[in-house]
């Protein structure tokens, strides 16, 4: 054989891609896990990857533009996020290490298979201010989004009892019947970084308590007030409210004044069976806890606005907003309520 025919002993690299096995072995991409947060609560992402935590989300690392320093990933996760450009907002290392937010320019490695945000479980944090959610629009497309199962992993709360001027009062969040006053929120729905500012800043948004200076105590046996810059552990093992038997206390001075108008023919009630934050993705849609109520007349319509058909009620919720729209995916009746998992609010 001439020295032209060596097919079997060289690689061919006739279509200039090099050695055909070399290069059908592709490197799995580099994902960047992300959860995003108002100063109040967690947010719904455009791009959920998790059927049942919508505050989750990725992106593929090479989609970050260089230089990679943390200003570079904030632009692009806002671009996605459906944010204008980041002139407010916080990046953090990751869930567990938030104490402070990372500098614009520092550089972030983003390949191989450690590194900021390679762990669904200990994802970086996205803090946005909240007049950004004013102008928030559809958000870009994404690279490999992809809708999972379920996250799987163990739910943290952080329980707390609620009272107003009277004594104790029923909570937005309450989750025994036996004691009403008695509520939870998730530790991830707290916004970073976590203090006792942050977390009244969540209970005061949960609970939509219209005193902007609430106490917060460790328990309820507590005689001083925690201080709003002290920092608080919530990933640790032990922490303030982390078992219901323990839980510390919320003291707010009802705020007087003329109660939300209702609409004469709103007289049925709305119950909430889940939870999201979807009025920080859609403006047209409210964010709710378990046990929200809304008013409404019962009567089933039909919307067309975001999914075509889909059914819902007309309603306003405890606040007196009114005419908004309720989904109805899964409507049933319970305990005297039309029990519903998801609201959304008119035009």
């Amino acid at each position: 054989m001439g020295s032209g025919t060596s097919s079997l002993d060289e690689p061919a690299y006739s279509d200039g891609r090099g050695d055909s096995l070399k290069s059908s072995k592709k490197v799995a991409p580099r994902y960047v896990y992300y959860r995003l947060y108002s100063k109040d609560e967690a947010l719904a992402s455009h791009h959920p990857i998790y059927t049942n935590d919508p505050f989750i989300s990725r992106i593929v690392s090479r989609s970050v533009p260089p230089p990679r320093i943390a200003a570079s990933l904030k632009s692009y996760l806002y671009r996605v996020e459906g944010f204008e450009l980041p002139k407010h907002c916080d990046l953090y290392l990751s869930i567990s290490d938030s104490e402070a937010p990372l500098d614009d320019s520092i550089q972030l490695p983003l390949r191989g298979e450690n590194g900021p945000g390679s762990s669904e479980f200990e994802p970086m944090v996205l803090v946005v201010d909240s007049a950004a959610l004013e102008k928030r629009s559809a958000g870009g497309n994404m690279e490999s989004t992809q809708l999972f199962g379920e996250f799987d992993k163990e739910r943290q709360y952080v329980h707390y009892r609620v009272y107003d001027n009277n004594g104790d009062a029923t909570s937005k969040t309450s989750f025994d019947e036996t004691d009403t006053a008695l509520g939870r929120v998730d530790v991830l729905s707290i916004p970073p970084p976590y203090s006792v500012a942050s977390l009244k800043r969540r209970l005061i948004k949960a609970e939509a308590i219209r005193d902007p200076n609430p106490q917060l105590f460790e328990d309820e046996d507590s005689m001083t007030a925690m201080n709003d810059g002290d920092a608080i552990t919530l990933r640790a093992k032990s922490y303030p409210g982390i078992t219901e038997d323990e839980p510390i206390a919320i003291v707010y001075n009802m705020v007087t004044g003329s109660p939300p108008t209702q609409c004469a023919s709103f007289m049925k009630q709305l119950k909430a069976i889940g939870r999201s934050d979807w009025g920080g993705r859609y403006a047209v849609w409210h964010s709710y806890e378990i046990g929200d109520i809304f008013q409404t007349d019962g009567v089933l319509l039909t919307d067309d606005s975001v999914t075509p058909g889909q059914k819902c009620y007309s309603a306003t919720n405890s606040s007196g907003k009114k005419a908004c729209r309720c989904c109805s995916d899964f409507a049933f009746q319970i305990q005297g309520f039309l029990t519903i998992l998801c609201f959304l609010s008119c035009p």
